[in-house]
């Protein structure tokens, strides 16, 4: 209640995390706090393995008051580990991310949330979209986008695909990094996906993709081929970083990767994890 008197307030960074009798309540006056927060540009807020007792109802109450935020330039929310958290929350925050047209960064972390589903991937892409929408295309703001759904197993590829269709849109857009390590239901068609989108993309300097024990990834070498070929098409990438440990990535996909490599001119930074993959990897494929 005393943080909602502070209205010339520019930047706030709230950390709770393991505050394990934290509950729905804080975020409400949390919520009630940030719609008199209007000069609000920078937000970041971690409530980090506070595990039983956070779940929809506090996430739809602060999403509530970050939707008022219309000065807000960079938000980062760590929700990791809040088990009561679902579908419906998450839903609600998409919408909320739809009133800021002045983003530039967002970071959202919901690692171990055992009950999002792709659900709350298609509604924090459709809330960037309709951010993106509320001004000149050639003016978004939007620079960079970090989302971690670790451990999240009922995430798919209807999610990933949905993230990636949003990327294509976001012009401005110059750094992406997405942690789906052991998202088990994730296939070869999703990466490709991000792949193509991020080839074609005039702006995008950095790509981050961690799939570390996704089982299903290159289950299909067509598609993890046409993952490759397309990531080597772009003409902007600096930094690229794959975490493809703990899968089924084998001699002929990492010679893929070795040959496709050389055609990235504009690389500077480049790292590889292919960590206890479950089938031959040996001195053949570099």
């Amino acid at each position: 209640r005393s943080i909602s008197g502070l209205t010339q307030l520019k930047k706030l960074d709230l950390d709770m995390s393991r505050c394990h009798k934290m509950t729905d309540k804080s975020l409400n006056a949390l919520g009630a706090a940030l719609m008199k927060l209007t000069s609000l540009e920078s937000l970041s807020l971690a409530y980090h393995g506070c595990d039983k007792h956070i779940g929809d109802k506090g996430v739809t109450d602060l999403s509530l008051g970050i939707a008022k935020l219309s000065q807000l330039t960079n938000l980062k929310i760590n929700l990791q580990e809040c088990e009561k958290l679902g579908d419906d929350g998450i839903i609600k925050l998409g919408i909320a991310l739809s009133e800021l047209s002045k983003l530039k960064t967002i970071e959202l972390y919901f690692d171990l949330c055992i009950k999002p589903s792709s659900t709350s991937l298609v509604a924090i892409a459709g809330g960037l979209i309709k951010a993106n929408t509320k001004q000149d295309p050639k003016d978004a703001a939007l620079r960079g986008i970090r989302l971690s759904f670790r451990s999240c197993e009922k995430i798919d590829d209807k999610g990933v695909i949905a993230l990636a269709e949003t990327v294509t849109k976001l012009q401005n857009l110059e750094s992406l990094d997405l942690n789906f390590n052991y998202c088990i239901k994730i296939t070869d068609k999703a990466i490709a996906e991000i792949a193509k989108c991020v080839s074609k993309h005039p702006k995008i300097t950095q790509l981050n993709l961690y799939m570390q024990g996704c089982n299903k990834i290159d289950e299909n070498p067509l598609q993890f081929s046409t993952f490759i070929t397309e990531i080597s098409k772009s003409q902007c990438l600096t930094s690229l970083a794959f975490n493809l440990s703990d899968t089924n990535i084998g001699n002929g996909s990492v010679f893929t990767i070795c040959h496709h490599l050389s055609k990235l001119t504009t690389l500077t930074h480049f790292s590889l994890k292919l960590n206890r993959c479950t089938q031959t990897i040996d001195d053949y494929s570099l």
